[in-house]
């Protein structure tokens, strides 16, 4: 008789724990919206690997062109490559990834706007809807209100048992067919 409440009480104790392991991403989205609103950057380190979100920003900003990556025409064996590559406008420079990691930036992109665009007042609440869900990675997309097939995609990946971090932003573009 006895042995029912512990048996009751581990029970209970590993729903607890497996609803808190499966609602950590979503925890952790909105401890990067709160930490984001109230500029609180000690709080977004903890939340943020900058370094792997800066390499998931800068591999969408920077295009991947062959053309970029191939040598340049030598006017010796290929004059005709060199003249036309000398008439084409100069590459547009590189953005820097760092502008879309501030609080300000960051408080746009969890509610599913662009970067600098402007809180419409009062804000609408928007709840990250799942993309892809696993036992160490998890992909949450944010819509944006104002206009439709835009979204934004936030990568979270488990650190610890309880504890996420973002780990990669999706810019808003456009939602992909299913």
């Amino acid at each position: 008789m006895k042995q029912r409440p512990i048996l009751t009480l581990f029970l209970i104790g590993l729903v607890l724990a497996a609803v808190g392991f499966a609602a950590g991403p979503w925890l952790a989205f909105r401890s990067l919206r709160s930490a984001a609103r109230f500029n609180d950057l000690q709080a977004l380190a903890e939340v943020v690997d900058y370094n792997a979100v800066r390499a998931s920003l800068s591999a969408q900003l920077r295009p991947t062109d062959v053309a970029q990556t191939a040598p340049a025409p030598d006017i010796l064996h290929d004059p005709i490559g060199a003249i036309r590559r000398a008439m084409q406008p100069p590459p547009a420079p590189r953005m820097d990834v760092d502008i879309f990691l501030t609080p300000s930036a960051l408080t746009a992109l969890t509610a599913g706007r662009d970067r600098g665009s402007p809180a419409p007042n009062p804000e609408p609440m928007v709840i990250p809807q799942p993309r892809y869900w696993a036992a160490d990675r998890t992909r949450l997309a944010v819509p944006d209100p104002a206009r439709p097939g835009r979204e934004t995609l936030f990568t979270f990946q488990r650190k610890s048992w309880f504890g996420w971090k973002l780990v990669g932003i999706g810019l808003p573009g456009p939602v992909p067919a299913a």
